[in-house]
């Protein structure tokens, strides 16, 4: 057993290249998150947790309070001391123009309740964590033409120069009021992101936006943590680690799904430094790391590494996106496609100017033909409005 651990660490550890020498292995990505948790708390002795809206990052106790997802999140008490990026007041200039609907209503719309109301505010806003805006280029307050790091843009125009995207600065302005006024200064635990987010419908932030975020977290006391349970293993294909495409370097990656090719195998990879705080107490998983896992897992990356999928991911990644551009530009159905490598999602509307989201029983009728046919897609965001091409190597 101790072989095939070495092994697989060893393997794990060529791949990162980013000083994270220390491993844990566990059986899912929720797994994974809920120690990265507990590793960033005990290291930086801090407690608040900052994650995005529209973030899904697992369905336990723990990882439910990372997520900022309604459909993903039970009426129970979950995590406590998690904060997800807050909604300011909108203040208009040059850079910040009036939202125009549906944008700035759908935070705190629900069947039957006036937005803004009292009742609408209770619904949105509970105990234990502070709602927010998501840096979304296609249906944030801001973003446009120049601000992915994609081969397709979203169809908003922006007048974003080269080397500098203007909705990076005005999502990052709003995680500053998070950290300004919601947060003990200087005593944050860490930072959670995913690389492109997943279940909230393949969003990519804006350029240059995460990079910002990770040096606020570092300068107030916090650790980064990327999870990679999607984007991992050469998913996105120009990197083998999405956080990469963002030129940051994390305290903590967390890794599930893409490392045992759909077997149960879920891994945390950080520094001895902050893996030294676990010998606190007795820690351990009962079937995490166990040898048939390890196997699996090993076995994976030995064909990622031989087989370059990575290259295939980047190729066929880029053509399919080209080739679903030429839909969203010939069908009005098609509001959005966004995504790097094989992780791609179209978002389908009913309206492009408003960008309204396809109505759930025609999303379903295009879904079924879809399957009919032999196309199996995955479905997410906000609105189960996405169409995920679950494309791994």
């Amino acid at each position: 057993m101790s072989q095939q651990r070495n092994k697989n660490e060893d393997r794990l550890r060529r791949v990162s290249k980013e000083g994270l020498q220390v491993v844990y292995f566990v059986n899912s990505g929720s797994e994974a998150n809920d120690v990265a948790t507990l590793l960033a708390r005990l290291h930086t002795k801090n407690y608040d947790i900052v994650s995005f809206k529209n973030s899904f990052h697992g369905a336990s106790m723990g990882a439910m309070g990372l997520t900022a997802l309604s459909s993903w999140r039970f009426n129970v008490p979950t995590a406590h001391g998690v904060h997800h990026e807050l909604l300011s007041c909108i203040h208009k200039d040059e850079f910040d123009p009036v939202p125009e609907p549906p944008f700035h209503r759908k935070i705190l719309e629900a069947p039957g309740i006036e937005p803004g109301s009292s009742e609408s505010v209770a619904k949105n806003f509970d105990h234990w964590t502070t709602k927010a805006m998501n840096p979304d280029v296609y249906r944030g307050l801001w973003g446009g033409s120049k601000c992915r790091d994609s081969p397709v843009q979203t169809s908003r125009e922006c007048s974003c120069s080269e080397g500098h995207c203007k909705a990076s600065e005005m999502y990052y302005g709003q995680l500053e009021e998070v950290f300004k006024y919601s947060l003990p200064r200087g005593k944050v635990a860490g930072l959670f992101a995913e690389s492109i987010q997943g279940i909230g419908g393949t969003v990519q932030f804006p350029k240059g936006f995460l990079k910002k975020a990770y040096e606020l977290v570092k300068i107030n006391g916090g650790v980064y943590i990327a999870d990679e349970v999607q984007t991992g293993f050469g998913r996105t294909g120009e990197h083998f680690w999405g956080f990469q495409m963002h030129d940051v370097k994390p305290d903590i990656v967390t890794m599930a799904k893409g490392i045992g090719n759909g077997f149960p195998l879920g891994a945390v990879a950080t520094t001895p430094e902050i893996a030294e705080t676990f010998t606190q107490a007795l820690h351990f998983n009962t079937f995490g790391g166990n040898p048939i896992a390890l196997a699996v897992g090993s076995a994976v990356l030995q064909v990622i590494e031989e087989e370059e999928t990575q290259k295939r991911c980047s190729e066929v990644g880029s053509y399919l996106l080209k080739k679903l551009e030429k839909l969203r530009d010939e069908f009005d159905c098609v509001g959005d496609v966004r995504g790097k490598g094989l992780m791609i999602g179209v978002e389908l509307v009913s309206n492009k100017e408003t960008r309204a989201p396809l109505p759930a029983k025609s999303f379903t009728d295009i879904w079924e033909d879809c399957k009919d046919m032999g196309l199996l897609l995955g479905r997410g965001g906000l609105y189960a409005n996405v169409s995920f091409f679950f494309l791994y190597h």
